[in-house]
Parts: C-alpha cells; structure tokens; sequence
C-alpha cells in the first residue's frame, strides 16, 4: 500500500498527527506534508482542523474504508494467493473482553502457545465495543466478546453460554433462594454502565418488571467487586465464570432469583469474509482446550 495511505490511515484512526507520527516513527512535519500532499493530488479536503483536534471530513471516511478493503484484499493475496504458510504465524493478536480475558483466556493460554508456531500471545482487553473497533482497525487476529454487536463488518461464532447471577459472601444469612420484589432492597454493587454484564443484567431485570435496584457502588472491573463481596453483606450480578473458583472455595455463594435468568453467549469475531483456515483452526484450539478444563 502507498506509503501515503499508511500515514493517513494513523492519522484518521488516532485522529492526530502528533500520535500518528509517534507510531510511524516519524516527524509531524512529515506527517503533515504527506497529508497534505494526498489532499493536493485527490483534490480533497480530508480532515477538518481545529486548534490541536481533527475531525475526519466527508471524504476521508469513505477513503478509510477504502484502505481497509485494500489491506483485507493485500492480506489475503500474500495469505491465499502466495500461500503463506501456518508456520509463519508467531505471534498470536487476540482481543477479549474483560470477562473473557480474566476468567476464559487464562484457562486455554497454555494449550495457545506452541500451537502451530505460536510462539506469543499478545492479548488486549476491554469492553466489546473496543474489541471490535480494534478487529476492525486490523489491530487484532481476532476477538472474544460477550455480545453480538451490530458492526456489518464482523463475523460472530457462538463460543459457549454464560449466566449471571445474584452472588454474595458465603456467610451472608440472606436465603438461597428469594423474590424478584426482594432485589430493590438488597445493596448492590454494579458494573460500570457501557460493560457487558451491565447491559445484559439491565436488560433481564427491566423484562420482569424491575426498573431500579438499590446500587451503593460502581465499580470497573470483577475483581474489586469480588473482594468487596468477601468482606461485607452486599450484592453483585457477576458471570458463573468469574466467581467459579471463590463458590468452590466456600467464598462466595449464588442466590437463585425466582422468575430471573440472565444468559448470554460469548462469541467468537473475525473481520467479515476474512476468516482464514489459521483463524479457523485456533477458534477450533480453543473451543476444545476449554471445553476439556471446565
């Protein structure tokens, strides 16, 4: 790919020159003359600038996605066409969200490496949202996410199902099992608005008629929550996946809620029609590694 293409691609995506130029190892006045150079010989105008912030124009997103339908057909020349072989392949892009990465990821790791000629795993974690921006920015060989969002441009696959549940600390007297008028009562501590287990509980909750809880905290990630739950009387919606261990070790205990299941799957996302028979062949890796350890 032109060289100029790669330098507006960091600079639509980072949507700066200064990071843009930081990545490709280059000056910003490089990086600058480039872009306007590209601008000059498309006769375009391709980002609107304002003090230190740009915006993309019009025509610069239409050609940001132009360069990744270019990379997609690059990549599947030197891929398909010149057969690349699996051998080439040392280190592994994997993008997963939190849960995934914490709990899921860490139980098929060791099976991961040595596979092929996986010498590496690379993993970026976060919400769905940025797993699949970061797929669709080529950043990543594929994802693990806890939702199926609505980009065109990515494949789902079902992985395996996942259930959140009402847990809380092992001594807690509250009963095993208790009404759904019961929750509005209980002191919760919640995921951070925007995360998977967030969205999916609202969701659940608001279908049987429940509109607020009494939450006390918020907190971004599963493990403080877990923490908190071992030292005090209150309440988290969490994965099955992610207080395994702590119910097994008589931490943590799960209060079933009569009229209420929270299920959702976790999915597997490759690019659309760029799945390749290496990312076929880890996705197989991993489906078989954890359903062997669970």
């Amino acid at each position: 790919m032109n060289h100029k293409y790669k330098i507006f691609k960091e600079v639509a995506l980072k949507k700066s020159f200064t990071s843009a130029a930081k990545t490709l190892n280059l000056s910003q006045s490089a990086v600058s003359k480039s872009i306007k150079s590209l601008e000059e010989s498309l006769n375009v105008t391709l980002f609107y600038r304002n003090g230190n912030k740009i915006e993309l124009s019009p025509k610069a997103e239409k050609l940001l996605k132009y360069v990744f339908d270019f990379e997609d057909i690059d990549f599947k020349i030197k891929n398909e066409i010149v057969e690349k072989k699996q051998k080439d392949i040392q280190c592994l892009k994997l993008g997963a969200s939190t849960t995934i990465a914490n709990y899921i990821i860490p139980i098929v790791y060791k099976d991961l490496l040595g596979f092929g000629n996986i010498q590496s795993v690379e993993l970026i974690s976060g919400n769905s949202s940025l797993i699949e921006t970061k797929l669709t920015e080529h950043e990543l060989d594929f994802g693990v996410v806890e939702n199926i969002g609505k980009n065109t441009q990515l494949h789902y696959i079902p992985f395996v199902e996942d259930e959140i549940v009402l847990c809380c600390n092992q001594t807690n007297r509250i009963k095993d099992e208790i009404d759904i008028n019961e929750l509005i009562n209980l002191p919760i501590i919640s995921r951070e608005y925007g995360s998977g287990t967030q969205k999916v509980t609202i969701k659940a909750l608001n279908k049987v008629g429940v509109k607020n809880l009494n939450i006390i905290s918020v907190f971004d990630n599963t493990e403080g929550i877990k923490n908190i739950l071992k030292r005090t009387n209150d309440f988290a919606f969490l994965s099955v996946h992610a207080i395994a261990d702590e119910v097994l070790n008589n931490e943590l205990k799960i209060i079933e809620v009569k009229n209420l299941e929270i299920k959702r799957m976790f999915n597997f996302i490759v690019r659309q029609g760029f799945q390749l028979n290496f990312i076929d062949s880890v996705i197989e890796r991993i489906k078989e590694s954890y359903k062997n350890k669970r």
